[in-house]
């Protein structure tokens, strides 16, 4: 498994603890961001190398109801 490989394994494992801790069953974005930040690879791999796997992590917390994303357009939440 590749470092990025597993930097998405483990942010989506500690965001799907996460959601089910809370009430909600839901993780939040901030929630997200902070496992994100807290994790080794975020030091020192590229912005967009981040970014491609954010995307990944919430597309499949998006697919198992653990987190609701809501889509940017013209700058704007929609």
């Amino acid at each position: 498994m590749t470092q990025f490989e597993q930097f998405i394994n483990d942010v989506t494992n500690d965001a799907f603890l996460k959601a089910v801790e809370n009430d909600s069953g839901f993780i939040s974005i901030s929630e997200l961001d902070q496992i994100i930040f807290a994790h080794d690879f975020y030091e020192y791999a590229e912005l967009d190398t981040i970014q491609e796997a954010v995307e990944q992590i919430e597309i499949i917390l998006e697919k198992n109801n653990r987190i609701v994303v809501s889509p940017i357009r013209n700058g704007k939440a929609a």
